[in-house]
């Protein structure tokens, strides 16, 4: 009952972003509508699901001061075209985004994605690693293998969905029409993509995972199988925020900023990095994973850890560099440098 709900909260949240000026491509026969921001380096930008390229405005006004933003629509969502064929989703979603870049003349791309993006980002990078020049993989993560409790919960809530007039009421007012035949077969769909372990310790790119503490269970277990996989990699914990509110908060945004920027070549830092470094003190790369948690009353615990080993676990020692500052929730007790 509850799930169905957050749900539709994490559709209202993210659905109130600003659009931006786009158009559209052919993929395969398939219209795909994407828009370009800034100038730079190119990050692409990959949504959740149910909503579209909207849901990254406040990311992409971030981005776009020191990047190429590029944020398209997957088939099935938002402008883009809505196959009701079955076979025409995974893994043609993620295949869709090395196409837009070869349809924009881009060799290699800083990947982003959120929820089901992250799902299609882990397929880009494992298939085509050579495209990536970083990934950042948001409340969500590389799948290697399903687990089938998230799939029977996952295929009651899209049966309830496309029968429960409520819900679809619910849809109509935050979403507008969507055509939920297109987004039921893009969300079955996702389960076609698995990667191998063998291919992301392949990848020798800077890596971040960053979700909310209070995201749900499954993405944390997601994350962790992930990251056992990975060479290394960076995990960002935003204290507080869960799986619908995280793409809001502000950390999201400069958490993300400062992973790309830190990504770039030293010859060609972003402008903004001086900023950056004040307002959220993190420890230089290449860093392993620093996990950050607030209490929301000037305290915290950390877990400090190179990829794939057992944390230490204690209490953030006065003075400590930190990966992410929550400046409302764990303020001085663990940002002394921010103050």
């Amino acid at each position: 009952m509850q799930n169905w709900k957050r749900v539709f909260i994490l559709l209202m949240l993210v659905a109130v972003g600003p659009c931006l000026a786009g158009e559209y491509f052919n993929s395969d026969g398939v219209r795909i509508y994407y828009a370009v921001e800034g100038n730079g380096e190119p990050v692409v930008l990959i949504h959740g699901w149910a909503v579209d390229s909207s849901m990254w405005g406040a990311v992409a006004t971030t981005l776009a001061g020191e990047f190429r933003v590029i944020a398209l629509d997957c088939r099935g969502h938002g402008k883009s075209d809505k196959p009701h064929d079955p076979q025409a989703y995974c893994p043609q979603m993620a295949q869709e985004v090395v196409r837009l870049l070869d349809h924009l003349g881009i060799v290699r791309a800083h990947l982003v994605g959120y929820s089901m993006g992250a799902i299609l980002a882990g397929e880009i990078l494992a298939e085509h690693p050579e495209r990536v020049l970083s990934a950042v993989f948001a409340g969500g993560a590389p799948v290697l293998k399903w687990d089938e409790d998230d799939l029977r919960e996952t295929d009651a809530f899209l049966d309830r969905w496309n029968r429960d007039g409520l819900l679809q009421l619910i849809t109509r007012l935050v979403l507008g029409d969507v055509d939920r035949v297109a987004l039921t077969w893009a969300n079955r769909s996702l389960r076609e993509i698995r990667v191998s372990p063998t291919a992301l310790q392949a990848y020798p790119g800077p890596v971040l995972f960053i979700y909310g503490s209070n995201d749900w269970p499954s993405t944390k277990r997601y994350v962790a199988a992930a990251r056992l996989a990975f060479r290394q990699s960076d995990l960002v914990v935003v204290p507080g925020a869960d799986h619908l509110s995280t793409p809001s908060r502000r950390e999201f945004s400069e958490t993300i900023l400062h992973f790309l920027c830190a990504s770039r070549p030293p010859a060609a830092p972003c402008e903004t990095q001086a900023r950056l470094n004040e307002a959220l003190p993190f420890i230089h790369r290449p860093i392993a994973s620093l996990e950050i948690f607030g209490d929301g009353k000037g305290g915290g615990s950390y877990s400090h850890r190179p990829t794939g080993a057992v944390p230490p676990e204690g209490r953030l020692p006065p003075g400590a560099p930190v990966s992410l500052c929550d400046l409302s929730g764990i303020r001085k007790a663990l940002c002394p440098r921010a103050y």
